[in-house]
């Protein structure tokens, strides 16, 4: 750990994944794009409790004085890296495939694959061939995942938070 800032502020020497940085990235564009507020991450990984080692991931600050520092917690609420990643690889494939199959004016199928784990680029083009793979389907809540996550995750969030 490294000292930041007064001496109880404290940093963890972690690296972020690139989602995180993609997230954090995002979010400061907001406050620029929507609220005319340029924010720039002075710090990552700050530690709020020593013993518990609870920590948020960046404190962002204002470039015009007089605007709060943020303390910036990121957290995914649906999928892991691993099952966004088939997700990602899975989507590559069909979307090749469609486009080979639309190249050779094959259309109104709906073609069912087995499920395979794979590690590949997402490519956004969209096909007339729909695909699905054996045992994908399945009954989705949105808002009942988002809350149930939110529920679940909220609390130690507002624990990593807590810089008082």
């Amino acid at each position: 750990m490294a000292s930041y800032g007064s001496p109880a502020t404290t940093l963890l020497q972690m690296s972020k994944q690139q989602w995180e940085v993609d997230a954090k990235e995002g979010f400061v564009r907001f406050l620029q794009e929507q609220y005319r507020q340029a924010y720039l991450a002075t710090a990552e990984n700050v530690v709020t409790n020593p013993a518990t080692r609870r920590d948020f991931d960046y404190e962002l600050t204002a470039h015009i004085a007089g605007l709060p520092v943020i303390a910036l917690e990121i957290f995914r609420i649906v999928g892991d890296e691993r099952d966004l990643g088939h997700h990602r690889a899975w989507n590559d494939v069909v979307q090749r495939l469609t486009k080979e199959l639309k190249d050779k004016d094959v259309s109104g199928y709906l073609i069912r694959t087995p499920h395979f784990n794979a590690s590949m680029s997402l490519n956004q083009d969209v096909g007339e061939v729909r695909f699905s793979y054996i045992g994908g389907a399945r009954a989705i809540n949105p808002f009942g995942s988002v809350s149930d996550a939110l529920e679940n995750l909220l609390p130690t969030k507002n624990e990593q938070l807590n810089t008082q």
